[in-house]
């Protein structure tokens, strides 16, 4: 377990069961560390893993690791300088690598410098471009994740991005530009009707914040790009269903993005393609958590 191996070892581990059959238990309880407790409960999906273990902890801070995940040694004691250095902040979080059949690669954030420390005062500027980001790379005040609800437990796809959102209305994150975790793409990430269908509510979630604001502010300008870049990518996943219809029509309502024109027109040629001639396009593209 990488958690065991950090620099920082001051910390509780508390491992949720989620009605896993893989044997992992056995491999658990042969550790003898006292900061370990484990909880079980039938299989409910990650969002409410996720959850229970907020219940469960102890601690003012809450960091996840996924069970895919890695950790290297000094994560935690990242996000305790973060903490220290931005006591009034409410999520704290460092970059990622993307682990994808033997390829290593970090998010897209040309913006900020490697080993950069700051509060992250653009997120959704940086999120429509590639998610700065994920769940396993953020460590987030327990106060602030029982108020804003916690990770939504009706949705299989995009409930961290949900969570992400609805936190940065309440408060600021803290960020530090250093690779310190490691995510595994695995089959959640394969494509299907459903991955689409789990989407649209973290679509429609943008929608209702969207109305909140007078459409020539900075506010919805900034939320309307963001909203723009999951929409593209859901219309990249249609695309590569043959869903072109769906695709051009979820299209339209992102044809005022300032910021995305380009990717907005490549997927609109691609729409009229042949299949086949859009799926090998799209194996060209580095890979990414949501193939934004």
């Amino acid at each position: 377990m990488s958690v065991l191996k950090q620099s920082y070892q001051s910390f509780e581990i508390i491992i949720v069961n989620d009605g896993s059959t893989d044997g992992s238990e056995n491999e658990i309880k042969s550790i003898d560390d006292p900061r370990i407790k484990i909880i079980h409960q039938e299989n409910s999906g990650a969002s409410s893993a996720r959850n229970r273990g907020v219940q469960e902890a102890r601690s003012k801070y809450i960091a996840f690791l996924d069970a895919d995940d890695e950790w290297q040694k000094d994560t935690l004691l990242e996000f305790s300088e973060l903490i220290n250095n931005f006591p009034d902040h409410i999520l704290f979080a460092q970059s990622y690598k993307i682990f994808n059949e033997k390829i290593i690669t970090p998010p897209s954030l040309a913006s900020i410098p490697y080993g950069w420390m700051g509060t992250l005062d653009n997120y959704l500027e940086l999120a429509r471009i590639s998610q700065p980001f994920c769940t396993s790379s953020v460590c987030i005040k327990k106060d602030a994740l029982i108020k804003s609800g916690g990770f939504p437990e009706n949705v299989k796809i995009g409930e961290d991005l949900s969570l992400w959102l609805s936190l940065d209305f309440m408060g600021k994150f803290a960020f530090s530009n250093t690779y310190n975790c490691v995510y595994h793409l695995d089959s959640q990430n394969n494509l299907s009707k459903s991955y689409i269908s789990e989407f649209d509510y973290f679509k429609n979630q943008l929608e209702a914040h969207l109305l909140k604001f007078e459409k020539h502010s900075d506010q919805y300008r900034n939320l309307y790009e963001y909203y723009v870049s999951i929409l593209l990518t859901i219309c990249r996943n249609q695309l590569l269903l043959s869903k072109k219809k769906e695709c051009r029509s979820n299209l339209r309502k992102a044809r005022n993005t300032h910021f995305l024109k380009k990717r907005w027109w490549k997927i609109y040629f691609l729409s009229y393609l042949p299949t086949e001639l859009i799926q090998k396009s799209f194996k060209l593209l580095r890979p990414t958590k949501y193939s934004l």
